[in-house]
């Protein structure tokens, strides 16, 4: 079976978004040479150092249509509270009822207990947030 020779790039895209890209290729046509295009993207990561103004950064995320898109973030106080108003926030934004099929949302908190790092994913489905058990807790300090 042959290859399918795809190439993927990391790019960091302004104020801490990063995307995978794949098959990236040049474009000619512009009166400017080596355009580069993005044919598409498979992932949006944003990450944000305080838990408190992480809303902004989940509706940013909401401008990428791409099938996965993550958060990643720290220490948050009322953790169900902050879930609960994510996925408000995503849900509005969801106008065609694809979020929890097509284009997915990651929550990842990251918290320090005991000078240990600990994870938490919560993935978005049917308008709410629920924990994923994806990550094992790290031995490692935050």
């Amino acid at each position: 079976m042959p290859a399918l020779a795809l190439r993927s790039r990391k790019e960091v895209v302004g104020d801490g978004v990063t995307t995978m890209k794949a098959d990236v290729g040049k474009d000619n046509c512009f009166a400017f040479s080596c355009w580069n295009r993005v044919y598409y993207s498979l992932l949006v990561l944003k990450y944000e150092n305080k838990c408190s103004t992480a809303a902004a950064e989940i509706n940013k995320l909401q401008l990428f249509n791409v099938p996965l898109k993550v958060l990643i973030t720290y220490q948050p106080g009322n953790l169900d509270a902050l879930l609960t108003k994510y996925a408000k926030m995503v849900q509005a934004a969801d106008v065609f009822n694809d979020f929890s099929t097509l284009r997915r949302q990651l929550v990842i908190f990251g918290f320090c207990e005991g000078g240990k790092a600990r994870w938490r994913a919560f993935l978005y489905g049917d308008g709410v947030f629920r924990e994923h058990n994806v990550l094992a807790t790290s031995s490692s300090g935050l």
